[in-house]
């Protein structure tokens, strides 16, 4: 298929001959359209440069698409973005093609959409040679590989959290007569975890506290004989087990329960 410019130079359409060119993409088809309506209002030169311009285009479609997923490769005229357009730039550029053939297609997409009111989107194309902007390349395998990685073992510590959520939530709470029956032998008690987090979160307790709360919470606890305390036997039972640490380690963490510290 030829184009006649106007100037009368025959002009072959050799870009349908490129392997990304499909007469059933919508793509190649819009850009063949633009293509044809151009030469017809140019002259030779302007139109080789166009023509130079989509054969281009299509080569970087080839690579952007062997690079990403096939639901993101593109096969609208529509998808001619302001981000696509950026990276045709940068594909020009470093493959040191010539200069100014972006800003070429650029404008033959936008004169062929104003001035020929025939279904032709009109697309919003970023300024290329007076804007600065950064490179957002394709990810290679190895990386993107190492990033799926990644995201697989944070994604399957986020499920194995909420299952364990599921186990305290179904948890049957201690209850006062339960941590008193091990006041005395405290030290070799071991709670279950999941039954313990459940009487904490019930009793409202707070998983964090300062190191200055905690020594004003031991020093109520030591009252004289005779006094009322207003601890509950959970506090109590905290209290005498890390009571020789209070104050020998004030800045230190001191586990007070599971997922419980002073700080």
């Amino acid at each position: 298929m030829q184009a006649e410019s106007a100037d009368g130079t025959i002009i072959s359409c050799n870009y349908r001959h490129h392997p990304r060119f499909s007469t059933d993409c919508k793509l190649s088809a819009g850009l063949h359209y633009v293509f044809i309506r151009f030469a017809s209002e140019r002259s030779y030169s302007k139109v080789y440069e166009l023509r130079t311009a989509i054969r281009l285009f299509l080569d970087y479609a080839v690579e952007y698409e062997s690079q990403n997923p096939k639901v993101l490769h593109h096969t609208s005229f529509l998808q001619i973005s302001a981000e696509v357009f950026y990276g045709y730039d940068l594909f020009i550029k470093r493959n040191r093609g010539p200069k100014g053939l972006a800003t070429r297609l650029k404008s033959a997409l936008i004169v062929i959409a104003k001035n020929h009111n025939e279904g032709l989107p009109l697309l919003a194309l970023p300024a290329l040679d007076h804007q600065k902007y950064k490179s957002f390349e394709p990810l290679t395998e190895a990386c993107f590989n190492q990033v799926t990685s990644a995201l697989k073992v944070h994604i399957d510590l986020l499920y194995e959290k909420i299952d364990f959520r599921r186990v305290v939530d179904l948890a049957k709470p201690h209850s006062c007569e339960e941590v008193l029956a091990h006041e005395n032998g405290l030290h070799t008690w071991t709670p279950e975890i999941d039954r313990s987090l459940k009487t904490l979160i019930v009793n409202a307790h707070p998983f964090v506290v300062t190191h200055e709360e905690f020594v004003e919470t031991y020093r109520k606890g030591k009252r004289p004989a005779g006094t009322v305390l207003t601890l509950t036997p959970l506090d109590r039972g905290s209290m005498i087990k890390i009571a020789s640490l209070t104050e020998a380690q004030p800045s230190c963490l001191i586990p007070l329960a599971p997922s419980l510290t002073v700080i």
